[in-house]
């Protein structure tokens, strides 16, 4: 039986965000020059069998910017559980400044009780977190008000390194995350250039960037050795552009643990309605379009 644990690296939080740290940290065109709605969709693969469909959509004005995140068990996992999420972000943008306002995340597993999350972003800094279950009920001790102070919830944490992704160097980013229950960093550095080839499950072939991101734990994380042992420190993030000149974006994911070994592939992406890769196919959940 697949357990929960082994999937905690597709949480909006942990895994939205570091499949796209790395594409975030390099050099590219400005997100807020796009202006256009940008869509991704992936397949993950866990032991070699498919498992989850996730797409993630951002789009952005000069002062506002919303991103959302699907996704939802296919393939061996949707036979044998049911699994689903959705999370949302929102907030004010102005140039490469990005302060969000509300962070909600909602996920769904089998008949348990659904697993809420909702950040709301006060004007001093602070943030009214309210979680179900509560941590004393989730093996897990609180974060402490201090640590949340200058943190992101996941979502906009990838809008902000987009924003920041000029001049910089290829991969190098840190950023520190509040999700609602844990608190962590993500901290990404380059490891060279590789060739990808094609297949029925990775529609890109091409140069790409490897991209090493490790996930440093600052406190909320699960109190049992055996959950700690499911949880992936760090993962290998593959990013190439799909168009001459275009925004790199991540294209292929790989993480391992002590339980299992986890693969996902872009198979899909747009931007503002034009395909960049893939077939069109409607979302999992049908809230977007994945090209």
């Amino acid at each position: 039986m697949i357990q929960r644990g082994i999937f905690g690296v597709a949480s909006a939080g942990w895994f939205c965000s570091v499949l796209l740290l790395s594409a975030a940290s390099l050099p590219g065109p400005s997100f807020a020059a796009d202006s256009e709605p940008l869509k991704l969709r992936y397949a993950l693969y866990a032991g070699g069998l498919r498992a989850i469909d996730f797409n993630v959509q951002l789009e952005r004005d000069a002062e506002i910017y919303e991103i959302e995140f699907d996704a939802q068990s296919s393939g061996f996992l949707a036979r044998l559980v049911t699994f689903s999420m959705v999370a949302q972000s929102a907030g004010q943008a102005e140039g490469p400044s990005i302060r969000p306002k509300e962070f909600r995340n909602i996920t769904a597993w089998e008949d348990n009780p659904l697993r809420r999350v909702s950040l709301h972003y006060e004007s001093d800094g602070r943030i009214a977190a309210a979680v179900e279950p509560p941590p004393e009920e989730d093996e897990r001790d609180p974060v402490p008000d201090a640590e949340t102070l200058g943190t992101l919830d996941p979502l906009s944490g990838l809008l902000a390194l987009l924003e920041s992704s000029q001049g910089g160097e290829d991969c190098r980013a840190e950023i520190p995350i509040f999700d609602g229950r844990r608190r962590y960093d993500l901290v990404s550095k380059a490891e060279g250039m590789r060739t990808l080839e094609s297949s029925s499950y990775a529609p890109y072939a091409g140069p790409a960037l490897r991209c090493q991101v490790a996930l440093k734990q600052t406190a909320g994380f699960w109190k049992d050795k055996k959950r700690q042992d499911r949880t992936f420190d760090g993962v290998s993030v593959y990013v190439a552009a799909l168009s001459p000149g275009g925004r790199k974006l991540p294209v292929r994911l790989e993480a391992d643990n002590a339980a299992i070994a986890i693969r996902a592939h872009l198979i899909g992406a747009s931007l503002g309605g034009k395909k960049l890769l893939g077939e069109c196919e409607e979302d999992v959940i049908g809230l977007t379009e994945a090209c």
